[in-house]
């Protein structure tokens, strides 16, 4: 029997993403470890992975543990810090003195919690390690890098009506696999260091979506030379969002999007590396969050980065309760960068929903 025309067919969605990190630990004199250490005696890295609120580690037995077989040496990936229990991929490498990657062993999802790893107890055995023709040991040091990608939670969007016979449209083939390039690491030629970790990307793609990075890989800026740009103004999280961003022109991890301190420094990012599409979409979800509480903070950030759809949603919402707005901390800063509140002045007073009360504000200070 067919459906009456008039039904309304609704559709819910919940959508599974994935974070990746990537860390490395460099063992200098290596010969030397080996002839200290003794059979399960293990040297670990210290936190140098952090993804899905948990950190991650690096942990190496040089002689191996009770499990290796003779003359092999084990590698693991340690989770030293969670709240929660995590499904996690991972990969162990060995880099020769290129930088490039010349072992590397991949292991399927795992449940990792607080304080627990997964490895190899016969990871390579040390006379493959140390033979020269190989090239893992270079001036008698080693490099091992990890690469940890975790599995986050659904996130359910609320169900909303759908024209019948037209399903939405599935995420773009493009998009897909340029996100697979990006979480895996594949055939990139440039590292962006970032706090203690080392995120691998595609030149070519970064310079064709940021014009900031792509001046810094043109000729002859330093990061052109060693195809390794420093980025020392915002977090890793921040860094590998912006990149998911430049690859896929979207955010998997919507949790993200809604958290005033992370959307902020996201927008912030995306402002500075020239990325608009980002811009925009920060701006679209602030505007949605803007509250009394935040009305001051979130009028300062977008009328810095010109944000003028979200500068204009803030402007409303400030005059329309202007005597909450003086009580909040954010406010307090606004008044106190100067040339900003000079700037605003004029729009508080012009805004259609501004009172005595604000014109009032604005002769007092």
């Amino acid at each position: 029997m067919m459906r009456s025309t008039s039904s309304t067919v609704k559709e819910a969605v919940a959508k599974v993403g994935k974070e990746t990190g990537t860390g490395r630990f460099r063992i200098d004199g290596f010969s030397l470890l080996l002839q200290k250490q003794k059979e399960k005696e293990s040297i670990r890295s210290g936190p140098i992975i952090e993804i899905g609120g948990a950190k991650w580690d690096i942990e190496i037995w040089p002689a191996g543990d009770k499990n290796s077989r003779e003359g092999y040496v084990r590698a693991a990936v340690c989770c030293t810090s969670s709240k929660k229990r995590l499904t996690a991929s991972y990969t162990i490498s060995v880099l020769n003195a290129a930088g490039e990657i010349s072992l590397t062993k991949e292991d399927s999802a795992q449940e990792f919690s607080e304080k627990t790893g997964w490895g190899w107890s016969d990871y390579i055995s040390k006379a493959r390690l140390l033979d020269p023709a190989n090239g893992f040991v270079h001036n008698d040091v080693v490099v091992f890098e990890a690469s940890v990608t975790v599995v986050n939670d659904p996130v359910l969007t609320g169900a909303a009506p759908v024209a019948e016979g037209f399903p939405p449209a599935p995420e773009t083939e493009l998009a897909v696999n340029l996100g697979a390039l990006w979480t895996s690491g594949r055939r990139s030629d440039v590292v962006l260091q970032v706090a203690e970790e080392e995120l691998r990307a595609h030149g070519q793609i970064l310079a064709a979506r940021s014009p900031v990075f792509d001046r810094m890989l043109s000729a002859p800026m330093s990061e052109a030379i060693s195809g390794i740009i420093r980025i020392p103004d915002i977090s890793a999280k921040v860094l590998r969002l912006l990149c998911e961003f430049i690859y896929t022109d979207a955010i998997q991890d919507e949790a993200v999007l809604n958290e005033d301190g992370m959307l902020s420094e996201l927008m912030q990012a995306a402002a500075k590396y020239d990325v608009p599409g980002l811009v925009r979409l920060c701006a679209a979800k602030a505007s949605a969050r803007v509250r009394v509480a935040s009305a001051a903070e979130w009028l300062m950030l977008a009328s810095q980065l010109r944000a003028e759809p979200l500068k204009g949603h803030c402007l409303k919402v400030v005059t329309a309760n202007l005597a909450e707005v003086q009580a909040t901390e954010g406010w307090q800063r606004l008044t106190q960068d100067k040339q900003l509140f000079a700037e605003l002045g004029p729009e508080l007073l012009d805004h259609p929903f501004s009172s005595f009360l604000a014109l009032q504000a604005l002769v007092l200070l």
